[in-house]
């Protein structure tokens, strides 16, 4: 008998060794690996077990000394028959009723490694047969139901999911909850499977309940300004009608309504249940009202003309101004652009230097003649700081209307606007010689000390005046936007349009024309076409492969273009744009200059700033985004575009080519980026990265950012 006992103790001991083994000494989970799964791709499966791969050395070794980067994770032979009791449930869900899931893995003793593999075997896919939906026909209008099952149907073709079946039943929730069944109501899904047929017949059983109206509103006030807000007011912002039927989105609509008038610290729109009567219920609407007055000062973080601006803001408001929730903001800030360039020259005088100041006074409301209409009104005061080429100062004002879009409207915004500037451009000396410098060691057969003398001498003759460009610029337009990505701060799917149509100088030229018979203003159109389309490339949400292209073009059909502002013309390069260049760096080269322009032909030309910015604009971008932690990430990207005076010169030796990465920190408001851009093909001379030594002629440029480029 002893010797039984000791024989089992043996055979026990060899049996549980591993795992005992495994518990006592830590082995770091170094693989995790798939076989046998064709449907589904190892990322997807990853994140339905519990195991997880210990992250890379690199990140490690971040973790160990600060709170970024992970730290190691250790096999767990506990976990494996709960991660293959996932993934049978897993495949399941999906329609694959006969998969089979088995498990292995190895122990490294020497470098304390573990190794796990997961066998599977899919089986045979299963199919929608039926998908029944009872408890709505005869209950609810018939062109509810007919729309129901038009948008809801399931051909057999289709492999089962559940969360097919969970989006069917979703739609068909929202769809009756927005039309008046406050109540609706749905059982579990019945779901019969047909093993010898290999199909699925789902039933469902729905309740609508009653088609509830709205029976007035119910209007609670609080908070230190509530008596400078009046309850008709909110009534007015909510938009909610007696006798109009229930709607949860619109519920939730007029509950963002309240918030976007920034009257209320907390404000809360829902139906109160157990006061309805029939089929009305009242609606209780709990506003909480904050200070009408502040001054706030603030920092300016920002990522305007392609380039990420650091500097300040102070801005006072005052709420609910002349009533109507109006609200009056005035703002003054100042800011240097390209961060990067900051850091490197710490005087701010140095001319290399970006910046702006601005100063502007804004009014805004949530109402345009009694109609729910975002209307913004701004004034504003603009000295902007171009390097060593020139100071602009810009006089503005700007009217914006922002329309409310139907829930199911392709466009998911439209903003018509009207805008008037006046602009004062001074060009510095440095500017012209060096534009002339350029000219004359290109064309001039002279020595680049020569071309430079000659520049210089030829500079200090022009008069004063005829180094100032001062332009009127009326334009009226309108915006229309189109987002269809699944994330506004990430997105990972799904594409997003955004499409500008302007006119410019139409009104004053009327005017003129009508006061005086003539006028010398340019009457052109700008139009700009931006698209963005991410592909479902990789299986999950946290990469992503974003593809963008934006064409813009301004034409002047009557007038001088060369009188179009600086401000409205297009240019290249930046942190947003092709990141192998400076911001605004990529403009209308030389070569669009004819070569045999006597120099007050050339002065004439430069005069009327062409180099500053283009009429046309072709750039696009490829780039892929992956998480290589919870909050890092990389990024890998080909960027393209210039911008030009005339179609003619558009070509494909004249596109600038930068290739670059950047890493990403995604922060709880935004991603944080840093980017290197290098010049991988520079039409300015017409030579490839390869020609060029890295760190000597200039082809690197770094940009921090907000947000993604894209």
């Amino acid at each position: 008998m002893p010797n039984k006992l000791i024989i089992i103790a043996i055979i026990l001991l060899a049996a549980f060794a591993p795992d005992y083994y495994a518990q006592e000494k830590l082995f770091e989970l170094e693989s995790i690996n798939f076989s046998g799964n064709e449907n589904f791709k190892d990322e997807v499966l990853e994140k339905v077990i519990a195991s997880k791969e210990s992250p890379g050395s690199v990140s490690q070794f971040f973790n160990s000394f600060t709170p970024f980067g992970e730290e190691a994770v250790y096999f767990d032979s506990l976990y494996l028959p709960i991660d293959q009791d996932n993934l049978k449930q897993f495949y399941r869900a999906n329609g694959f009723f006969e998969a089979k899931v088995n498990y292995s893995y190895s122990l490294d003793t020497n470098d304390l490694s573990a190794d796990v593999n997961f066998i599977i075997d899919e089986g045979t896919a299963y199919h929608f047969r039926k998908f029944e939906k009872k408890g709505l026909q005869g209950t609810i209008p018939p062109e509810f139901w007919t729309e129901i099952e038009s948008e809801s149907a399931i051909d057999s073709t289709v492999r089962f999911s559940e969360d097919k079946v969970r989006s069917v039943v979703g739609f068909i929730s929202n769809y009756l909850k927005n039309r008046g069944y406050m109540l609706f109501a749905s059982d579990k899904p019945f779901v019969l499977v047909d093993t010898s047929k290999k199909k699925i017949d789902v039933e469902v059983t729905f309740a609508p309940g009653k088609r509830y109206v709205y029976d007035g509103l119910e209007i609670q006030i609080s908070g230190e300004g509530k008596e400078h807000v009046s309850k008709e007011l909110i009534k007015d912002i909510v938009g909610l009608k007696k006798g109009e039927f229930y709607s949860a989105y619109d519920l939730n609509l007029a509950q963002v309504r309240l918030y976007r008038t920034n009257l209320f610290s907390s404000a809360f729109v829902s139906t109160v249940i157990e006061d309805s009567a029939g089929s009305s219920v009242p609606v209780k609407v709990s506003a909480d009202v904050g200070k009408m007055n502040g001054l706030v000062p603030e920092f300016i973080l920002n990522n305007e003309d392609n380039s990420l601006n650091i500097g300040g803001i102070v801005s006072y408001t005052r709420k609910n101004f002349l009533g109507d929730a109006r609200l009056m903001t005035i703002q003054a800030s100042i800011a240097a652009q390209n961060v990067v360039e900051f850091i490197t020259h710490s005087s701010v005088s140095d001319s290399s230097i970006f910046g702006y100041s601005d100063l502007r006074l804004i009014l805004q409301q949530p109402f345009l003649f009694g109609k729910i209409v975002q209307t913004k009104l701004e004034g504003y005061y603009t000295l902007q700081k171009r390097r060593e080429d020139y100071n602009t100062a810009i006089t503005g004002i700007k009217l914006t209307l922002d329309f409310e879009m139907a829930k199911y409207a392709y466009f998911t915004s439209i903003s018509p606007f009207i805008n008037y500037e006046y602009s004062n451009t001074i060009f510095r000396d440095a500017y012209f010689e060096r534009l002339y410098s350029t000219f004359f060691f290109n064309e001039g057969g002279l020595t680049k000390e020569e071309a430079d003398s000659l520049a210089k001498e030829f500079v200090s003759q022009m008069p004063e005046e005829r180094k100032t460009q001062t332009t009127n610029i009326s334009l009226i337009g309108i915006n229309f936007g189109a987002n269809k990505t699944n994330n506004l701060l990430f997105p990972s799917r799904g594409y997003h349009l955004s499409l500008l149509v302007a006119n410019g100088n139409f009104l004053p030229r009327l005017v003129e024309t009508l006061i005086s018979g003539k006028s010398e203003q340019p009457l052109f159109y700008k139009t700009q076409l931006t698209a963005r389309y991410f592909p479902p490339v990789y299986s999950n949400l946290h990469s992503a492969l974003g593809i963008k292209l934006k064409l813009g073009i301004i034409h002047a059909y009557e007038g001088n273009p060369a009188d179009i502002s600086i401000n409205q013309r297009f240019t290249a390069g930046g942190s947003n744009s092709v990141r192998g260049w400076a911001s605004r760096e990529l403009v209308p080269s030389k070569n669009e200059i004819p070569s045999n322009l006597p120099p007050q032909e050339l002065e004439k030309i430069f005069l009327q700033s062409i180099y500053p910015g283009g009429f046309y604009l072709i750039e696009g971008s490829i780039e892929t985004r992956n998480r290589l932690a919870e909050n890092f990430g990389s990024a890998f990207f080909l960027d393209f575009g210039n911008v030009w005076n005339s179609r003619e010169n558009i070509r494909f030796d004249n596109i600038a080519i930068a290739v670059g990465f950047g890493f990403r920190y995604y922060s709880s408001f935004a991603p944080f980026r840093l980017d290197f851009g290098f010049k991988f093909y520079d039409p300015s001379d017409k030579s490839f990265m390869m020609q060029k030594r890295l760190f000597h002629d200039n082809i690197i440029q770094i940009h921090l950012g907000i947000g993604e480029a894209f």
